[in-house]
């Protein structure tokens, strides 16, 4: 089975801090204005099942979530792990 490997870069191009969530691990990272993260995705290829390969990125104002499918792993670079933030 091949791996596949993928990078989204993930810039925050507001004026306050960007939060960005990686799942299904639930970790939390900030992105600061200007700056960007790079998300680094590996894990088994597309015949490994429904959604293999592929990375679902949500995007709201204040928080973006990236998904990865099933068997991957991430590696975050560019972003600092933080707490939750109080709601």
């Amino acid at each position: 089975m091949p791996t596949l490997r993928f990078t989204a870069r993930i810039r925050n191009g507001g004026s306050a801090p960007l939060g960005l969530q990686v799942e299904p691990w639930g970790e939390y990272y900030r992105i600061e204005p200007g700056a960007f993260a790079d998300i680094q995705a590996e894990g088994p290829g597309l015949d490994a099942g429904e959604g293999s390969g592929l990375l679902k990125i949500e995007h709201a104002p204040e928080l973006v979530t990236v998904y990865a499918w099933s068997g991957a792993m991430f590696t975050v670079v560019g972003a600092e792990p933080a707490p939750w933030p109080e709601k």
